[in-house]
């Protein structure tokens, strides 16, 4: 909605409701279409994981084309991570399943992450590599076509850092936001091409 008002106390916990009690819902769109219309769903996402991480259950995410004609398409975009394409294996389903995807943008209306008059030139910015030090507590993402890495934890914004285009290694690490990350950290790029 245009109004984030709408997304109430009374709406979220009605939202949570549906993940804590259906186990075949994994995810939640992001970004449909050109974002006009559901511009606060990650505003939803963190309001909604506020409750969902505490009690060990995470939410995915997905951003849609929702293409009704052919020029609807290449608006965004979900990138799996999986060994081969193809039916027997049902690798899409096992990507999707276990998180093992990133989801692309070309349009975000929030000013915060891209703005309302923002128009995508170029790739999406993309992720080569993500590896998780459970020893050291950091997260190191690598992403090429980016500007901007943004780190959001418990629905604030804790994080910004300005990259270059090229191929970088951004590390979060965790240790330095103990005090600011409560149940989960969700993570994100922006450039030319959108966001990531």
């Amino acid at each position: 909605r245009h109004d984030i008002n709408t997304y109430n106390e009374e709406f979220v916990k009605k939202f949570a409701s549906i993940f804590l009690n259906y186990s075949a819902c994994i995810g939640m769109e992001l970004v449909n279409t050109k974002d006009n219309r559901t511009h606060n769903d990650r505003y939803l996402y963190d309001e909604v994981m506020k409750i969902l991480a505490p009690q060990g259950i995470n939410m995915f995410v997905f951003c849609e084309d929702d293409a009704h004609d052919f020029g609807d398409c290449d608006r965004n975009a979900q990138y799996f991570i999986m060994p081969s394409n193809d039916k027997e294996s049902k690798n899409i389903e096992k990507s999707m399943k276990n998180g093992e995807f990133y989801t692309s943008s070309k349009n975000s209306k929030n000013a915060y992450e891209l703005g309302d008059g923002f128009v995508a030139e170029g790739n999406y910015p993309s992720i080569t590599r993500v590896v998780t030090d459970d020893a050291t507590s950091q997260i190191r993402v690598t992403v090429k076509d980016a500007t901007k890495a943004r780190m959001v934890a418990d629905g604030a914004l804790i994080e910004t850092y300005d990259i270059d285009t090229k191929e970088n290694t951004v590390i979060f690490d965790l240790n330095n936001y103990e005090e600011k990350i409560g149940g989960y950290v969700r993570i994100y790029f922006t450039g030319a091409g959108g966001i990531t």
